[in-house]
């Protein structure tokens, strides 16, 4: 289960503040480490995934390639909790018959019925990534991360946002902490959306997609 608070930014000096306070609320923060992610999205051409309420993704960054497959949320304005289904793949790719044998091949292989997957999207994100710490626990991972959806070979506009997402060792009780702690933040509001569901809805309306300034 993955359990973790989302807030939209709309004062990008927020951003700022997060990457360099040493704490956020009762919680001290680590040492920021920055990451280029990108996510890709699958489905089948018939969307079986997505039918059957999950998101299939397959994340590239500097510790490998990773997919997942994530269920429908369900928290509350901010708060998203969702089944959540991981497993390291050797190298990136949308053939589940490559992946190595594991839940998440055998659960996109349930669902699709023998139909290909395909790339439905792709997220670029630059994220700045910190653990938080109660004590020696860890507690879960702070994240600000800039986000650029990329539909149909066009690149959209870049929007940021943060998360925190618990740890093994968290609790629902540091979660509802941090988000207090963010929530008292200027430039911050609870976001309404996931990532893939902001960028799917999008896709649903290819004609509002405009050339990237790059």
């Amino acid at each position: 289960m993955e359990i973790e608070a989302k807030f939209d930014v709309t004062d990008a000096s927020v951003a700022r503040v997060l990457s360099t306070e040493p704490d956020l609320g009762p919680f001290r923060l680590g040492p920021p480490a920055r990451h280029q992610v990108t996510d890709q999205y699958l489905d089948t051409a018939q969307r079986d995934c997505f039918r059957h309420g999950y998101d299939c993704r397959v994340r590239v960054w500097e510790r490998g390639a990773l997919v997942t497959l994530k269920g429908r949320d369900q928290g509350a304005l901010g708060t998203f909790r969702r089944a959540e289904i991981e497993q390291e793949l050797p190298s990136a790719t949308c053939d589940p018959s490559l992946w190595p044998a594991g839940p998440a091949r055998d659960l996109v292989q349930r669902l699709c019925q023998g139909s290909p997957l395909v790339p439905i999207l792709t997220i670029r994100q630059e994220r700045l990534e910190r653990t938080l710490f109660d004590g020696d626990r860890e507690v879960g991972r702070l994240s600000v991360d800039h986000v650029r959806p990329v539909l149909a070979g066009i690149e959209r506009s870049e929007y940021v946002m943060v998360e925190v997402e618990l740890g093994p060792r968290g609790t629902e009780t540091d979660l509802l902490h941090a988000n207090m702690a963010l929530r008292s933040l200027p430039g911050l509001l609870p976001a309404t959306q996931s990532k893939f569901a902001r960028a799917f809805a999008l896709l649903e309306k290819p004609a509002e997609l405009s050339p990237s300034a790059a």
